[in-house]
């Protein structure tokens, strides 16, 4: 076989993930080609220009756990679930005027309850296996999203931000939610009461949810016992 004037040898070369085995011929444009083996174990044959430029570094995985990537960075960035104040759909068009309502859902394994300050507690939610929240699954912009990081005092440290697994019509999707860190169980004011009741209201949840999820932490904030 004859080779070009301008011929390299890149056998047990690396390139990105490839790690070239043999020359492989030429291509109908009288181009070097190369037998490789990828890292997910997959061989293919590349150009020696696509090696050497490092246009091509994978087999396509690459190209794939990046769109991946981004798929989820996409869906991170748009759905986010509610489980306090924010079912109020008149105090989200508010606060986040780009929301809107994906659906109704529900975090198993989960159990809402009110802390913070001992008469200005706000919702949060605990891991119980034995319970359930029901949450409202919002589609944000990115400017109700930093709406939503300042409202939650997340600068402060009130409220972490963390991307959770939830069930949106049918289908398990990834999004973001406010979680509050360690902090002492307390009472909610009543306009923050009321506000929690109209989104039970008006997505139709259970009301004894809410109903003893004060309850109770207003006897752990007072006797430190539960309901």
């Amino acid at each position: 076989m004859t080779r070009p004037w301008n011929y390299r040898d890149l056998t047990g070369r690396r390139f990105g993930r490839l790690r070239v085995i043999e020359d492989a011929g030429r291509s109908p444009k009288k181009r070097t080609m190369w037998r490789c083996k990828c890292d997910c174990g997959k061989e293919v044959v590349v150009m020696s220009h696509n090696l050497t430029t490092g246009r091509t570094k994978s087999c396509g995985c690459l190209q794939k756990e990046a769109l991946e990537n981004a798929r989820c960075a996409r869906w991170e960035s748009k759905l986010y679930i509610a489980y306090g104040s924010n079912l109020d759909t008149a105090q989200m068009k508010y606060r986040c005027p780009g929301a809107k309502v994906v659906s109704r859902s529900w975090l198993p394994g989960y159990k809402l309850v009110f802390q913070g300050r001992l008469y200005c507690a706000h919702a949060n939610v605990i891991p119980d296996k034995k319970s359930r929240v029901p949450v409202v699954i919002w589609k944000i912009t990115r400017d109700d999203e930093k709406n939503l990081d300042r409202y939650e005092g997340v600068r402060g440290g009130y409220y972490t931000r963390e991307f959770m697994d939830v069930d949106v019509n049918g289908k398990k999707k990834k999004a973001l939610i406010y979680i509050m860190t360690p902090n002492a169980y307390g009472n909610p004011t009543s306009d923050y009461y009321t506000t929690l009741m109209n989104g039970y209201r008006e997505f139709d949840f259970p009301i004894d949810i809410l109903v003893h999820a004060v309850a109770e932490s207003r006897l752990k904030a007072q006797f430190g016992r539960e309901v």
